[in-house]
C-alpha cells in the first residue's frame, strides 16, 4: 500500500527545492584511533535538517559547477552502484525498500541523539567516520548527492 509521502514524492518530476529532516544511524567505527571501543554503536541517531533539491540531474549539476570554476564541462558519472532509479521521480528502489535521492544545497542543522536524548557531537567525534570527497568530479565545491530510506524521513517541506 502506497503511503501519502510516497505518492507525493512520486508526483515530483522536475527539480524541486525542499527542506528535509532525516533521522539516520551515523556511520561510525567500532573503535577510536586510540583503540577505545565504541559503546555507542546502535544507540545513536543523527537528526539532520537540510535544504535540498529533488529530481536534479547529477551530471548536469557537476558540469554546471565545473563551468562556474572555469573547468571543462565533460563530466560523465559512473553507473549507479546499487538500486534502480524510478523514472520520472526522485525515488530509488533497492531490495524492496524505497529511497529518496537528493542533492544537498545546505546543511542547516545536525544533532545527535543517544537513546533518544541529545548528546554533543564532540562526545562522538572519535568514532564518527568522515565523509570522502568525490575524486571524479574535478571541482573544488563538491556536488553532494545522497540517498535516504523513506522510513528515515522525519519531514519533507516543499519550498
Amino acid at each position: 500500500m502506497m503511503t501519502h509521502l510516497e505518492a507525493t514524492l512520486r508526483a515530483i518530476n522536475e527539480k524541486t527545492e525542499v527542506e528535509l529532516v532525516t533521522l539516520t544511524e551515523p556511520d561510525m567505527t567500532r573503535s577510536s584511533a586510540t583503540g577505545a571501543p565504541n559503546l555507542f554503536i546502535g544507540r545513536v541517531r543523527k537528526r539532520t535538517r537540510q535544504s535540498c533539491y529533488l529530481c536534479s540531474h547529477y551530471s548536469s549539476e557537476v558540469n554546471e559547477q565545473r563551468a562556474r570554476e572555469g573547468k571543462p564541462t565533460d563530466f560523465v558519472p559512473m553507473p549507479r552502484r546499487w538500486g534502480k532509479h524510478i523514472e520520472g521521480t526522485p525515488l530509488v528502489e533497492h531490495n524492496g525498500q524505497l529511497y529518496l535521492e537528493y542533492l544537498i544545497d545546505q546543511v542547516d542543522d545536525v544533532r545527535y541523539e543517544l537513546d533518544g536524548c541529545e548528546i554533543p557531537q564532540s562526545v562522538l567525534e572519535p568514532w564518527i567516520k568522515s565523509k570522502r570527497k568525490s575524486s571524479r568530479q574535478g571541482v573544488e565545491d563538491e556536488v553532494v548527492v545522497r540517498l535516504v530510506k523513506l522510513s528515515n524521513l522525519v519531514s519533507v517541506s516543499l519550498n
